[in-house]
């Protein structure tokens, strides 16, 4: 155990932790989307096709996720390198937009004035998905670390996988088409101002 491997550990487990909080608070009282959709579409096929679809998909993506941790990991360096600390100051900022921007809407969802309306304050004037963008600049923290390694630059497949799935692959569409169904014009309007993922001055 070297101090830059507890210090990507540290992070990961920090990130880790945040994410089972959120998902466990989000998906303790009523599921999220798609998957609510999802279980409703295929009824009693849902158990088989869950399985195959949603975890076994996801258990071989992981092998491509955990890619700038494993580099990191087995880098022959004891203390922190210049790409560490830019790592470190990267994830920061990607921690601020994840905790911030969830933090920001869940105070919008527990007010009852706001049922059916859009976020657009805060975090969520500068950018449609913040906790999303928040989630890839992460990753791209992680990828600083295996750089430290002679090959960690492979791991950048993890990086742009991460940053496609929540911008572009999976993540932000899901959520884009949910809102658009639900908000109609709305949604249009806000999507006309905000930037979709990455952050920007909200345009008038």
């Amino acid at each position: 155990m070297t101090l830059r491997l507890a210090v990507v550990l540290g992070l990961m487990a920090i990130w880790m932790v945040r994410m089972l909080q959120h998902a466990f608070g989000t998906n303790f009282d009523t599921e999220q989307q798609p998957y609510a959709t999802h279980r409703k579409r295929f009824g009693a096929r849902w158990p088989v096709w869950s399985f195959f679809a949603v975890y076994m998909l996801q258990g071989i993506l992981i092998w491509i996720w955990v890619m700038p941790f494993s580099f990191a990991a087995s880098a022959d360096v004891i203390g922190l390198q210049i790409t560490d600390w830019i790592g470190i100051a990267v994830w920061l900022v990607g921690f601020f937009f994840l905790v911030v921007g969830d933090s920001q809407m869940n105070a919008f969802k527990a007010d009852p004035a706001n049922k059916g309306g859009i976020m657009d304050r805060g975090l969520w004037s500068m950018t449609r998905h913040p906790n999303y963008f928040g989630e890839s600049l992460v990753y791209f923290g992680y990828f600083m670390f295996a750089l430290a390694h002679p090959w960690g630059w492979v791991s950048i497949v993890a990086l742009l996988y991460k940053t496609w799935f929540m911008g572009w692959g999976s993540a932000t569409p899901g959520n884009e088409r949910h809102m658009r169904k639900t908000r109609g014009a709305a949604w249009d309007d806000y999507a006309a101002r905000v930037p979709m993922f990455f952050p920007g001055l909200p345009r008038r």
